[in-house]
This record gives structure tokens, sequence and C-alpha cells, in this order.
């Protein structure tokens, strides 16, 4: 659409604007960089991320509000759930042995969509400390873990 159709289209709507600024807003939208996305490639066994979902039962009349751990493997998008009662820390580490004894070994690599069982403190946009479970968990596993940046759903693995 030319920019003189967006300014009479937008006139016919009622709105009060002059051409030059519907020229301005499109000229400044088309010089704008545009995002690309590189769609990743993963060996069998390297990434698995993790997250948190939710889940509303109506068991015997009421309505349970649960939490349900997810680990989604980047290879296949194969996921495996386990439901909690809530996202405590115990449960976060319960549902990563449960995991790990389930899939018969460790991925090399998890990634972590800045939960708080994870990230300890927020350092800058790109940089977190994680907690002293998630460190003691990968240490004991032996996997490396790496947290998604900040409104950058395109990284997750899913």
């Amino acid at each position: 659409m030319k920019a003189i159709d967006i300014h009479e289209a937008l006139v016919d709507e009622g709105y009060e604007i002059s051409y030059s600024t519907v020229c301005n807003y499109v000229r400044e939208k088309k010089n704008k960089a545009k995002e690309a996305y590189i769609r990743q490639e993963y060996d069998f066994g390297e990434v698995v991320e993790f997250d948190w979902g939710h889940l509303k039962l109506n068991i015997n009349g009421k309505v349970k509000n649960l939490h349900i751990a997810i680990f989604t493997t980047a290879k296949s998008s194969y996921r495996y759930a386990y439901i909690y009662p809530n996202q405590k820390m115990k449960n976060f580490l319960d549902a990563h042995v449960k995991f790990i004894n389930h899939e018969g070994g460790v991925y090399k690599i998890f990634v972590y969509d800045n939960i708080k069982q994870a990230v300890k403190k927020f350092v800058n946009k790109t940089k977190k400390i994680p907690t002293e479970e998630l460190l003691k968990l990968s240490l004991y596993y032996g996997f490396n873990f790496r947290f998604c940046n900040i409104c950058s759903g395109n990284e997750k693995v899913m």
C-alpha cells in the first residue's frame, strides 16, 4: 500500500493526519533494519529446554490450578512433562531427576527461560546469575546450561 493510499484511508476513517506525517512514518518503517533468525540444528542428546506450564483441572467439582514441568528436546521437539502443585525449587529439582532417569542419560545443555528456580539475579539484559541449586544440579549431572534473553521467544527450542 502506498503512503497516499494509507493517508486517504486514515482520513476516510475520520483521522486528522497530514500526508507528510504518514510519509515520515512509512519511510521510518521501510528504513528500519529487519531482524532475521537462523534456525539452529542440534544433534540428539545435545539440547533440551525446561519451562513451566499451567493447567486447570476440575477434580470432584473443584478447579485446581496445577503446574507442569515441561522438557522439550531441541532435535525432535519431543516433550516430557510432570504435574506439580506448585513451582517450588524441590519440584524443579525433582522434575530434572525424573527426566534424566527417564531419558537414561543427560543432555549436554539445558536451556531456561529466566525462571526464578534457575535465575538468582539479573545483572543486566543479557547476564544472569544462576541459583545455587541449579549450579549444584548441573555439576552433579555434568550438564551445561544457558538462559534465553529477555523477550526473545525466537531463542526457544519449541
